[in-house]
């Protein structure tokens, strides 16, 4: 079975930090694996998004020289000192606010419960798998609880 989700390139990039957080989790291997496919078909499909904001990041930036002696100016923070802001976050929304598709082969199963240790007894036993409402919103078109 092949599921196609259309998302707004915010969305997928929400659904990509997501994906990556709930990476850190200790799940059953079937659902691990699902949600390694994901997160393959999720980096994938952002590349060119990714692509994108970096261009117009560059395009906006502003320089200090001319020519092949130019230098983009960064603020203190390290980020891109952009030249017309108000520009630059109209042409973002606009590249956010475009769709994507991305195709998965199942829904990514996760479990309630978890295999997990006692921290006391060592002793073997299940416990709630809790993930951060958030990650469970970005991912929601992705996984079945």
């Amino acid at each position: 079975m092949t599921i196609k989700v259309t998302l707004t390139n915010l969305e997928l990039r929400m659904a990509q930090q997501a994906a990556e957080a709930l990476g850190t989790q200790r799940l059953p291997v079937k659902a691990s694996l699902r949600l390694a496919k994901l997160k393959i078909a999720l980096d994938n499909a952002t590349k060119p998004v990714e692509e994108a904001r970096i261009k117009l990041v560059k395009a906006h930036q502003r320089v200090e020289g001319e020519g092949t002696d130019a230098k983009p100016i960064t603020k203190p923070d390290g980020s891109a000192d952009i030249a017309d802001m108000e520009l630059f976050q109209k042409e973002f929304k606009t590249l956010m606010d475009d769709s994507t598709e991305v195709t998965i082969d199942e829904l990514v199963k996760i479990p309630e419960m978890v295999f997990s240790t006692c921290d006391k007894c060592k002793h073997n036993m299940d416990r709630p798998l809790e993930v951060e409402s958030n990650i469970l919103a970005a991912l929601s078109k992705f996984i079945d609880v």
